[in-house]
């Protein structure tokens, strides 16, 4: 009786521990769940989708490394090459376009005219304007030197789009990826003559020169233009001292035509972001973009992941403490999978 008495206290005490961990595993399913509640089917479906694509147009920029352990092989990890050249910047550019395009395709040239880029995702990209003129030449008068030098940052900066040029403060840090940097440079005849110069219109000439480069990639050459812009010799008028209106509206235009055209190539790419692990938190660099907010989802592709398929987390914004940073929450996956760094593309 003894024996069995015993033996019925052992196997009430093992289900007593089963109910436990029953319970235990319960409430983590359950704590888990509450936590990835937002990581909705379609929002996985849309995530899977772009993973599929991403993992076969990145395979250039994409390495094997084994991890070995007391000479035994543990595991393989995939290392992807984000922006290390000019060249793998470009095709990780061009991927992360392709996939996140409308059907997974590479968005037309018809498209990028007429401005259908559902690539950016209703964010506007921002670009550093690095302005600076040459020396001054006789042949230009003060007045329409400092003319030209308000008139080009101003039709700059007031360009429309996805792509937006801005001037940076006197008090901040120039961080953005690109930079649009536009140079001036006065030349003309070097005949001075005040007598001359009161009934002639000496010929002048205008140089422009406009780079738009990449910063994270050695200032790697996006696009670039030279302009010229001339002043033929000819009688001054009575009341004509500087440079006529005319002549102005028309480097405008010009100046207007050229930046659109360079900045048409940024128009329909895909915005992607850094993400790293500080102090156990989830930090996304946003500088240089506008028009993110609080409850923006995104895909996080790892820079180091296991060769094995596995599915990338999805995050979303949770708060943005700062103009430059977002703090992340993980509903699907882990926040570990980001410790040799991620990028983040919204979806």
């Amino acid at each position: 009786m003894k024996g069995c008495s015993f033996r019925g206290r052992s196997r009430r005490g093992a289900l007593v521990a089963a109910s436990v961990l029953i319970a235990m595993a319960a409430n983590s399913a359950q704590a888990q769940n509450r936590a990835q509640a937002n990581a909705t089917a379609t929002l996985q479906r849309e995530a899977d989708r772009l993973q599929a694509c991403l993992e076969s147009e990145l395979a250039p920029l994409q390495i094997e490394s084994t991890v070995s352990r007391d000479g035994h092989i543990s595991e393989n990890i995939r290392m992807t090459r984000w922006g290390n050249t000019a060249q793998s910047a470009e095709l990780a550019d061009r991927a992360l376009t392709r996939c996140t395009s409308p059907n997974g395709a590479a968005v037309s040239a018809a498209a990028r005219i007429k401005d259908n880029c559902v690539a950016t995702h209703g964010l506007q990209q921002l670009i550093t304007l690095d302005f600076a003129a040459g020396e001054p030449h006789p042949a230009w008068s003060a007045n329409d030197r400092a003319r030209l030098e308000t008139l080009i940052p101003t039709t700059l900066t007031e360009l429309s789009g996805n792509a937006r040029v801005q001037t940076p403060k006197a008090d901040a840090i120039v961080n953005t990826a690109e930079q649009l940097r536009v140079r001036l440079e006065y030349r003309g005849s070097s005949v001075s003559q005040r007598d001359l110069d009161d009934w002639i219109r000496l010929p002048r000439e205008l140089q422009i020169g406009i780079t738009l480069i990449d910063t994270r990639s050695g200032d790697r050459i996006i696009a670039a233009r030279d302009l010229t812009a001339r002043i033929r010799p000819g009688l001054r008028g009575r009341f004509a001292a500087n440079t006529g209106d005319a002549w102005f509206r028309e480097v405008r235009s010009n100046i207007d035509d050229a930046a659109r055209a360079m900045l048409k190539s940024l128009e329909c790419r895909a915005a992607q972001f850094e993400v790293t692990i500080e102090r156990g938190k989830l930090q996304m660099s946003v500088a240089g973009f506008r028009g993110l907010a609080e409850g923006r989802s995104v895909l996080l592709i790892p820079t180091a992941d296991a060769a094995v398929a596995s599915r990338w987390p999805i995050a979303r914004i949770r708060s943005l403490p700062r103009t430059d940073t977002a703090e992340l929450e993980v509903l699907r996956g882990a926040a570990e999978t980001c410790n040799a760094g991620c990028r983040a593309v919204p979806l």
